[in-house]
């Protein structure tokens, strides 16, 4: 009796054993991807011409601006098939059309473009089009006018955990306006071996930065906005205790102990206003 319950138990653990190796292999099953496969929606723009793009959104950060020249077009000096999707804004903007990607952790991928530059005039002198990821600081060169289609290849790497990423066609960038007309066409992101890597081109992180003072709710990403407000409150801050300070030194009743209590009052404001204000994590640290 005894030792029919043993070989009960046994077959017992046997089974689960057996139920635990199959539930492995098919969660690896899942996380795996094939190489040298193109991975996005619709990478040639063959499937309309207008400004709906299949399996792709335009994004801008001043979304405002006109966007009505944006979208897939048919162009005689096409690279592959007979369109391309161009982006036109007359304005300075950060506009792109960007593409979720399923990935898995710690592979390497190619992400890469033929692109044509019309016109581009950067707000600042480091800005244009080019090839990035959403979130990252995984971002091409930047390319200005030329009379020809280039390639346009970046290589990046995944972190533990990571499942996914937003690939982005791009006029500009964070804090780097940029406006102009650019086209794009034969596009591809794919799971590459290291070693297919050329030893010479720089490997970027895939990894997503976090917006500091960004919670769960996208009202409390920073604005423009509120950063003109922050500004505003500020300066008025400043502007009063000037006032008093002329006021006071009108009336030759400044003294040099109230002085440097003014003055005080202003670093204190200052010193405030930068930790319960942090601005884009993208962005320089600015003391202003």
């Amino acid at each position: 009796m005894f030792s029919e319950r043993i070989d009960s138990v046994k077959k017992l653990i046997g089974s689960a054993l057996i139920l635990l190796i199959l539930l492995s292999l098919c969660a690896c099953g899942g996380t795996d991807q094939p190489l040298n496969e193109n991975l996005l929606v619709n990478p040639g723009f063959e499937s309309e011409i207008g400004g709906s793009v299949t399996g792709w959104t335009l994004e801008r950060y001043d979304a405002a601006a006109p966007a009505d020249d944006c979208g897939v077009l048919a162009a005689s000096d096409a690279p592959e098939g007979q369109n391309v999707l161009c982006i036109d804004s007359p304005n300075y903007n950060d506009s792109r059309y960007i593409q979720k990607v399923d990935v898995v952790p710690n592979a390497y991928y190619c992400f890469s473009a033929r692109v044509k530059v019309l016109e581009a005039e950067p707000r600042d002198a480091q800005s244009g089009a080019n090839l990035s990821l959403i979130q990252t600081y995984c971002v091409s060169e930047y390319l200005l006018p030329a009379d020809r289609w280039q390639t346009v290849v970046l290589y990046g790497k995944t972190e533990s955990g990571m499942k996914e990423t937003t690939v982005a066609l791009r006029l500009g960038y964070y804090s780097a306006d940029c406006r102009g007309k650019v086209c794009f066409d034969d596009v591809s992101f794919t799971r590459v071996e290291k070693s297919a890597i050329p030893e010479d081109v720089p490997i970027l992180s895939m990894a997503p930065f976090t917006f500091e003072s960004a919670g769960e709710d996208d009202k409390n990403t920073p604005t423009v906005t509120g950063i003109e407000i922050n500004v505003l409150v500020r300066a008025a801050a400043y502007f009063l205790l000037l006032l008093l300070a002329g006021f006071l030194l009108f009336r030759h009743t400044l003294s040099s102990k109230l002085f440097y209590i003014l003055f005080a009052a202003a670093l204190v404001i200052r010193l405030a206003a930068s930790v319960l204000y942090t601005g884009f994590q993208v962005d320089i640290n600015c003391f202003a």
